[in-house]
């Protein structure tokens, strides 16, 4: 991952850092729980979480920010994926006030989910689906 720095810092609310935060840490979820299992999700969880750690100072600060973001309330699997891309989108869109910090999120996002995928025994079909889809919320 390169490291990229603002030359300006773009003041974020926190509501919108929640945003970002809450998107991030979904995105994770998603990918672990499209291959279900305790130790894949354990393993799974901890590689997505180490890429996060190592993203670019900016996207760090926002994650950082505060404290454990609460997950979207969803009655099933399919609304909390919804709900999931839907913080994906919103996240972009905030970011777009500093196209540097878009691009470090964009790619932070698709390093930590291919991590995520990677860490037990490969990427399975339903983790690559999840994965485009949450591709496509960010390119979106």
């Amino acid at each position: 991952m390169t490291e990229m720095q603002n030359a300006t810092p773009t003041p974020y609310t926190d509501e919108q850092k929640k945003t970002v935060k809450t998107a991030a840490m979904g995105a994770i979820a998603l990918v672990t729980a499209a291959d279900p299992g305790l130790l894949a999700a354990l393993k799974e969880s901890w590689a997505g979480s180490q890429v996060l750690a190592k993203a670019p100072e900016s996207i760090r600060e926002i994650l950082q920010d505060g404290g454990f973001p609460t997950p979207p309330q969803a009655s099933d699997a399919a609304e909390r994926e919804q709900a999931i891309l839907e913080e994906l989108r919103e996240a972009t869109q905030i970011l777009q006030a500093n196209p540097t910090d878009l691009e470090a999120f964009r790619a932070v996002m698709t390093e930590a989910m291919e991590a995520t995928a990677n860490a037990s025994k490969g990427v399975a079909p339903a983790e690559s689906e999840v994965m485009q889809k949450m591709q496509a919320a960010l390119n979106g």
